[in-house]
């Protein structure tokens, strides 16, 4: 273990379905939907490293019904499976206003930001 105390991951892919003007995240349309294994990978990362605070985020996802959050949520789950103990915050995105996505999000979550 590396023993570090926080680190950002980033969930869902490298390319964002969105052009916002200050970021540097490639735009385009996903090829497929986000990997369901993710959450195993960032939990697994998580526990190799040593951490006690996670902080999670992500590219934008309108493509998929619930824009992430269920990828989010498992996510958070995993990781707090793998390592007791560990704060986990999410830097999510707005999921298009949808209300229901952001509660299964926030529920499970130590802290989020939402833009």
């Amino acid at each position: 273990m590396l023993g570090a105390w926080h680190r950002d991951v980033y969930d869902f892919g490298d390319i964002c379905t969105r052009a916002c003007g200050f970021c540097a995240v490639p735009s385009g349309k996903p090829v497929g939907p986000p990997d369901e294994e993710e959450p195993f990978r960032v939990a697994e990362a998580v526990a190799k490293m040593g951490l006690r605070y996670a902080v999670v985020t992500s590219v934008n996802r309108d493509d998929q019904p619930d824009g992430g959050a269920h990828i989010f949520a498992r996510t958070i789950e995993e990781i707090r499976r793998r390592v007791p103990g560990c704060k986990v915050e999410v830097l999510i995105p707005d999921f298009r206003g949808a209300w229901n996505a952001l509660d299964v999000v926030s529920r499970r979550a130590s802290g989020y930001s939402q833009p």
